[in-house]
């Protein structure tokens, strides 16, 4: 692979991450019963098991996401990028305590 194509395909990578950090983010910010259930969440508080099971999905969501960016990260030769799509993991599913 030339270094311009290489050069073109980090920066649609790099695209690609924030297009789907963003579209995960919006999805959360444009509903507000599973904003309510994520910081009930993440102030500890108690959910029903519907609300378990829609923040899980929303987990899952992330996690898949990520893994995703990784993949795209590692194709194009961008160790940071893949970096931050495996510590942005781990910040998520880090306990507060």
């Amino acid at each position: 692979m030339d270094w311009e194509s290489n050069r073109l395909e980090r920066a649609a990578a790099i695209d690609r991450y924030a297009d789907s950090i963003s579209r995960w983010r919006g999805r959360l910010m444009e509903n507000a019963d599973l904003a309510t259930i994520w910081l009930t969440a993440y102030n500890d508080g108690d959910l029903s098991e519907i609300e378990i099971l829609r923040l899980n999905n929303l987990w899952v969501d992330f996690v898949n996401t990520q893994r995703a960016n990784y993949g795209r990260a590692k194709t194009v030769g961008d160790q940071g990028l893949a970096r931050q799509a495996v510590a942005r993991i781990c910040k998520r599913g880090r306990s507060r305590n």
